[in-house]
């Protein structure tokens, strides 16, 4: 047999001589590494350029992120990554790139600590990890890296005062979810030397932050002034689609708070608007959340539902618990509100199960006390009643005074229904008193109902025309209809069944129907005060 020749595959001594001069495996290492080099140049040049533009940078947010997975290998570049993190600002998690958004942000925040002087990136970084972990529900980490931040406030007021602002901004949240507030005056004091009008941004920051405080504090107009006067300050200077998206956002919580519902849902729009402006796509549809907390105050219950759920829908998506947790929380009072009680008990359940996992102190107590609150409707009376008083034990120190007389009334109908009717009537007598001193036209009308169940049937018609003429006042439906159910069984005939007629009419309304199911106009439902 002949053997074949190399020419016979192909191959001469041209091709030979030049495998023998092939590069090396050095040769393309340093090629590739030259090559991310200069693409990273290149994309923090790109970055720097859109930054008006946020919808056409994050359809190219993969690539970018893509690039800076590949630049770990190489530690000369590690300078010019941190450069391009820093550039993206905030904007990934806009985009709902938590995880790999928080490993990048994690990797570079050893490459900042590892520098010799604590620089201005490494506090910007650390502002971002802040921020992405309050947004998962990780609160003792977000209030520890902030800390860390505060901390440095010299520094950052001589280079950059808005990383402080923000870092402020994100630790009052956390005070303020917690219920401190001395702690978050005492901040806001010490902030106001901070953020001169020489920094307006920073100032309409510690602006917000005086709203959110006084909201907490159910000083309504005094939060709205604020909140004003920040937006006042904004507008006087380039578009921040971000922050005025924030500022319109508290404004339409606080119109829902003080019940001017429809300029609730006009602002709570205009902050949507804001936040899809600056590509913010996340908490543009987060304010479905906040939506569906002004559709229950206008007992529009189903609109109510639908928007929480697409809230929740892109919150499970995300893996975003903190604002899942709220979330929950308001589709399990459109249920409840609606006479489901026992899917309102599936999503307080849930809640619960949240704020145990997450740590969170207050909710996890709300949460108990949320569930009192449904076992309640469920005529579950023992069992209610403990979670009832589970929560007391943390809400006559941190709770509102709304969430106390719900909780109040609430106990009352256990109480009754356990055969402590003394208890029961003096504690509704109570919730009465307390309902006038707040002033809350709503609790005042749920406590006159709380108490016509407890008085001798004579004494009834009276309180529950008082709160009957004050729930038409006031447009709530719900109310009236409970109101008039009331009244059908303290009478009998044709004046009865047109009571009940009413009250059923007006459940429809609502899409509350559910509240009559197995209930008889002799023997009507009890709906609860819902505040």
């Amino acid at each position: 047999m002949v053997k074949p020749d190399m020419m016979g595959i192909g191959l001469n001594s041209q091709h030979l001589y030049q495998i023998d001069q092939a590069p090396t495996v050095t040769h393309w290492q340093t090629y590739y590494a030259e090559r991310v080099g200069a693409q990273l140049v290149w994309a923090l040049d790109y970055v720097q350029q859109h930054q008006n533009h946020p919808q056409e940078l994050k359809t190219h947010g993969r690539s970018v992120f893509s690039l800076l997975e590949q630049a770990r290998r190489y530690p000369q570049w590690y300078e010019r990554m941190v450069a391009v993190l820093v550039a993206l600002e905030h904007k990934p998690a806009r985009w709902g790139e938590w995880g790999q958004w928080e490993a990048l942000l994690k990797f570079c925040l050893n490459i900042t600590a590892s520098r010799s002087d604590l620089s201005v990136e490494h506090l910007s970084l650390l502002d971002e990890w802040a921020q992405l972990c309050f947004a998962t529900g990780r609160l003792a980490q977000a209030q520890e890296i902030t800390l860390q931040i505060l901390q440095q406030a010299p520094l950052l007021l001589t280079a950059e005062v808005l990383t402080l602002a923000r870092a402020l901004d994100l630790f009052l949240d956390i005070l303020i979810s917690q219920n401190r507030l001395v702690e978050a005056a005492e901040w806001l004091t010490r902030a106001e030397n901070w953020f001169t009008p020489t920094a307006p941004r920073a100032r309409a920051y510690w602006h917000m932050g005086q709203g959110k405080l006084a909201r907490r504090q159910r000083l309504f107009t005094v939060a709205q002034n604020e909140i004003l006067e920040a937006l006042k300050i904004l507008e006087q200077l380039p578009q921040d689609p971000e922050q005025l998206g924030a500022a319109y956002n508290l404004l339409g919580i606080i119109h829902w708070n003080k019940e001017e519902f429809p300029a609730a849902v006009e602002t709570l729009q205009q902050a949507a608007h804001w936040y899809m402006t600056a590509g913010n796509l996340v908490t543009a549809t987060s304010i479905q959340g906040n939506l569906g907390l002004v559709y229950w105050g206008m007992q529009k219950f189903r609109w109510a539902e639908i928007s929480v759920r697409r809230a929740i829908a892109i919150s499970e998506t995300l893996g975003a618990r903190w604002r899942l947790m709220i979330d929950l929380e308001t589709l399990g009072a459109t249920y409840l509100a609606c006479g489901k009680a026992h899917l309102a008990l599936e999503c307080f359940d849930k809640q619960l199960q949240m704020a145990t996992q997450l740590e969170d102190r207050l909710t996890h107590y709300r949460a108990h006390g949320n569930r009192g609150l449904a076992l309640t409707a469920l005529s579950c009376y023992s069992e209610g009643l403990q979670e009832l008083e589970f929560e007391l034990q943390f809400s006559h120190v941190h709770g509102s005074e709304l969430g106390m007389l719900c909780n109040a009334m609430t106990r009352v109908r256990c109480l009754a229904k356990l055969n402590r009717e003394t208890e029961a009537e003096a504690l509704a007598r109570e919730v009465l008193i307390r309902a006038h001193a707040i002033g809350h036209q709503g609790a005042i009308i749920a406590a006159l109902r709380c108490l016509a169940q407890q008085v001798p049937k004579e004494q009834r018609a009276a309180l529950l025309q008082e709160a009957l003429n004050l729930a038409q006042q006031r447009r709530s439906k719900l109310d009236e209809a409970a109101c008039w159910l009331l009244l059908a069984e303290i009478t009998t005939g044709q004046e009865q069944r047109a009571y009940w007629r009413r009250g059923k009419r007006l459940l429809k309304e609502i899409g509350a129907s559910a509240w009559l199911d197995g209930y008889t106009p002799s023997s009507p439902p009890y709906i609860l005060g819902l505040l």
